[in-house]
């Protein structure tokens, strides 16, 4: 739905597999009885599958009078109802896998048009990270994952210019028997672009 000052969607990406074929070759060396060297040496190959979910956004938008404009959306991906196909090979690690876990994302983000020309632009968002750190209490859903961005716009040459910046940090409790420590992952980016408007 879309009028002049209010916009509601939904949007469904609809399920997909991914497929890969892969192959390796080991060779081991050992000794015999005698002492002497003997290589031995095999080539495995096989086909691995994924299948994901159904992901489902839902995101509203609101122009007011004044120049700004307000939005948010929801995005939910069941990623633990992934299904996996793996190659059997005994005795490796390519068939041992820890599940996903469901990831959920909120965007908030608001616009400030100064003129016809030139808009300000902030937003956040917070994205649950896939996968659940070892020994956690909670294991339904992963860490936060926050990012904050800001950008300026501006319609020039038959088009608009966009620049951004964004900055991204995933913090969570890693425990293991031996030790106790967070882990910490930050991202930087600037963005620029171009869209041709016709």
């Amino acid at each position: 739905y879309n009028s002049k000052n209010f916009s509601l969607g939904l949007n469904v990406q609809l399920p997909y597999q991914i497929e890969r074929d892969w192959s390796y070759s080991t060779r081991v060396s050992t000794l015999d009885s005698a002492k002497r060297p003997s290589v031995g040496s095999s080539a495995i190959t096989g086909r691995d599958q994924v299948s994901l979910p159904a992901i489902y956004t839902a995101g509203i938008t609101i122009k007011t009078e004044n120049g700004f404009t307000l939005s948010f959306d929801y995005r939910y991906n069941p990623l633990s109802s992934a299904t996996y196909t793996l190659s059997s090979v005994p005795d490796s690690v390519f068939t041992k896998y820890q599940q996903w876990a469901d990831q959920t994302t909120m965007r908030f983000g608001l616009e400030y048009t100064i003129d016809d020309n030139v808009s300000l632009m902030g937003g956040y968002q917070v994205q649950g990270a896939p996968f659940i750190g070892y020994a956690v209490a909670d294991k339904d859903q992963g860490a936060p994952i926050d990012t904050y961005s800001c950008g300026l716009s501006v319609n020039a040459m038959h088009g608009r210019f966009d620049v951004s910046y964004v900055y991204s940090q995933l913090k969570y409790y890693d425990v293991y028997m031996s030790n106790r420590n967070f882990t910490l992952e930050r991202s930087q980016a600037v963005l620029l672009g171009y869209t041709y408007i016709f």
